[in-house]
């Protein structure tokens, strides 16, 4: 009876531990699926590291402003790449800004914000999934953004229900680099960290976008490509590993059907 007593004993202690020790995530929006912000708990002695200021009243137009300010050196895709690049589209800055805004205003003191967002951005036909996961606080007037993932390639079908964790321990980043704006840095012990002055927004205009493959759903391309520059297009996305072999034998086939 002593003995079972003791052992009773022992396991609760151990279980009171565990639960002590437990990180606390609070999901401030999700769609149970790759989309959401949550607070994440992290220890004091982190939050007095990066010297969080939280909870903290950001405007979201600022927000907006500051993630659309994030760009991607354009060496990161190649010379030949026709696209803006911009780190954020127009829907994931409608998601984000918003809920990002609420979370700070939330947050306790040891508590980062932690968002994700998956960009559906097809290339031609071919499915090009993009999942972005990164870490947010503020510090002072500075809003401090690591990436953990940053327009990481899904291999695996977003669509299919029950394989998020999965898709997303799989999806494959790419080698990218900033391109800073004057009131922004790189940090100084990461190179995927970028520091704004949310004091000293800029506002960055976006780069035009080249719309040689774009088609309204009842209109015509404004300007259609030829199967000449359709191939090299390919050719250069297939170098850069953004499609699979497969996915550039079939595209290269429909191509030269049509000629």
């Amino acid at each position: 009876m002593k003995k079972g007593l003791t052992l009773l004993i022992a396991v609760l202690t151990v279980m009171v531990a565990n639960d002590a020790g437990a990180k606390k995530t609070t999901y401030v929006a999700t769609n149970h699926r790759f989309n959401y912000v949550k607070r994440d708990e992290v220890s004091h002695k982190l939050a007095a590291e990066r010297q969080m200021n939280h909870p903290a009243d950001v405007d979201e137009a600022k927000l907006r402003e500051a993630l659309a300010s994030i760009r991607i050196a354009k060496k990161s895709f190649g010379e030949e790449d026709a696209k803006t690049h911009e780190a954020f589209g127009e829907s994931a800055i409608n998601f984000l800004a918003v809920n990002l805004s609420k979370a700070f205003r939330e947050a306790a003191s040891n508590e980062e914000i932690v968002f994700s967002y998956l960009d559906k951005d097809p290339i031609f036909i071919i499915r090009n999934d993009r999942l972005t996961i990164g870490t947010v606080w503020i510090h002072g007037n500075e809003l401090h953004v690591q990436f953990q993932k940053l327009w990481a390639k899904m291999t695996i079908d977003t669509d299919r229900r029950g394989n998020e964790r999965k898709a997303a321990s799989m999806a494959r980043g790419m080698r990218i680099a900033f391109d800073p704006a004057p009131n922004q840095k790189l940090g100084l012990d990461d190179a995927k960290e970028l520091i704004i002055d949310l004091s000293a927004q800029v506002n960055v205009a976006a780069e035009p976008a080249e719309k040689t493959t774009e088609i309204a759903v009842k209109g015509t391309p404004t300007h259609a490509p030829d199967a000449k520059e359709r191939l090299q297009k390919l050719e250069a996305l297939k170098k850069e590993g953004l499609i699979t072999d497969k996915e550039y034998a079939e595209k290269r086939k429909e191509i030269l059907q049509g000629l």
